[in-house]
């Protein structure tokens, strides 16, 4: 009973090195699917999470410092600074940046200022937050409603290549009422009741968030 011959061994190894590097390819190939799912499901979560936060803390707003009326203010690397402030009754939340998180701090009028805390976890980093303020107009109830869009970009906190993974959701919230509207004019907290007057002529001062005052001319 003869053995393999030369011709027969080589063309065995042949096939098994190939075999070899076709599972060993679909190995990796999972692996990196396996990794990008993971990092793609921690960031949308994070940012999901995020902006549901914001969501709550708008719907029940009765105000917002920052940014004002007609702006866009976006928090990164180099602007740490705050870039969503809202009033919500007694308490006022801000929202910045901090160490490649988003925090929330809650001051409580009379209170000593709250601690922000992040509301994203360390896996994932949040490169920019972007805040727009605007309005849209209510006909019926002739009324501005305080509209915010807002813009999470996020990634996933690895230097592994398999990992790396970015995504930016935008959405746009409203509160659920108009800010409160000062004795004169037509806006109130930058944004708010609708008053219909006669000869509505803009003075230049003073400024609600932004936006002029207005004072009643002849009809």
């Amino acid at each position: 009973m003869s053995g393999f011959s030369l011709l027969e061994f080589l063309i065995y190894i042949s096939i098994l090195s190939i075999v070899g590097l076709l599972a060993g390819g679909m190995f990796v190939s999972i692996n990196q699917g396996n990794a990008i799912s993971v990092a793609r499901t921690e960031v949308d979560s994070a940012i999901r999470f995020a902006l549901d936060q914001i969501h709550q803390d708008i719907k029940m707003s009765t105000g917002v410092t920052t940014p004002r009326y007609g702006k866009i203010i976006t928090c990164d690397a180099t602007h740490t600074s705050a870039c969503l402030v809202i009033v919500a009754g007694s308490n006022t939340i801000t929202y910045k940046i901090i160490s490649n998180q988003l925090t929330r701090e809650v001051d409580v009028a009379g209170s000593s200022p709250g601690t922000a805390n992040p509301i994203t976890p360390t896996t994932v980093k949040i490169t920019s937050l972007s805040a727009e303020y605007f309005g849209n107009y209510n006909v019926p109830a002739l009324a501005l409603v305080p509209t915010f869009q807002i813009l999470i970009t996020g990634s996933y906190n690895s230097s592994s290549p398999s990992y790396q993974y970015s995504e930016t959701k935008q959405a746009t919230f409203a509160s659920v009422s108009a800010y409160s509207a000062p004795a004169r004019g037509v806006f109130g907290g930058g944004m708010g009741i609708f008053t219909p007057v006669c000869g509505n002529a803009a003075s230049s001062t003073p400024h609600i968030n932004g936006l002029p005052t207005y004072t009643t001319g002849p009809c």
